[in-house]
């Protein structure tokens, strides 16, 4: 979904049962995630932080989220709450096997995807080479997603878990609204048109990112 990719992962989440949690270390903390929590009031608007000054330049998302090594962090999270619901975990079990990417593979590909919608200038743009992504190509959205079956409903359970996570991790409910309405411009490609929310994933279930 970050992509957040996502019965792959994103559905990125995108984190995520049985077939993914054991390979993603579930033990995490807030403690995990360093982003200095905002104080409320801290951010205007998605863009645009507290006034230090008619100078001071305006941090951008990517850097308000702690830059490339804290959205890592964020993503192991989020994948890790998002096994944790039955149904998207369905769509993970066959994360590691021969053809498919492994959890880490999949976070790393979440990571550079996130990271480039946030306003990165210093990682590879999104889908990036197999070096920056542990040996796995990242693929489109609608490559990765082709044939998973994702509903509307699952799409936006995805979704919604991410942003609980990046509450948690205090992440301004301005910059979560950004970042949700930015990974909704994928639904699109992850969500057959005709398909009725309800769906099960399909035998295969999922290639991920």
């Amino acid at each position: 979904m970050i992509g957040i990719s996502t019965r792959r992962w994103l559905a990125a989440a995108l984190v995520l049962g049985a077939g993914l949690a054991g390979t993603v270390g579930v033990g995490c903390s807030d403690d995990d995630f360093l982003l200095p929590r905002q104080d409320a009031g801290a951010v205007a608007d998605a863009g645009v932080v507290a006034d230090t000054g008619a100078d001071a330049p305006i941090p951008s998302l990517y850097q308000r989220l702690g830059g490339k090594e804290n959205i890592a962090r964020v993503v192991h999270l989020i994948v890790v709450a998002e096994l944790k619901d039955a149904q998207i975990a369905g769509y993970f079990t066959p994360v590691g096997q021969s053809g498919h990417p492994t959890a880490e593979q999949i976070e790393a590909c979440l990571t550079i995807q996130l990271s480039g919608f946030t306003g990165s200038r210093e990682t590879p743009a999104y889908p990036a080479r197999p070096a920056d992504t542990k040996g796995w190509q990242c693929r489109s959205m609608a490559d990765a997603h082709r044939g998973l079956g994702i509903t509307d409903a699952v799409f936006t359970k995805f979704i919604t878990i991410a942003a609980g996570v990046l509450k948690s991790n205090g992440v301004s409910d301005a910059d979560i609204k950004t970042i949700g309405d930015i990974l909704g411009t994928t639904r699109s490609e992850i969500v057959p048109k005709a398909l009725p929310d309800g769906g099960a994933p399909p035998a295969d279930a999922a290639d991920n990112d």
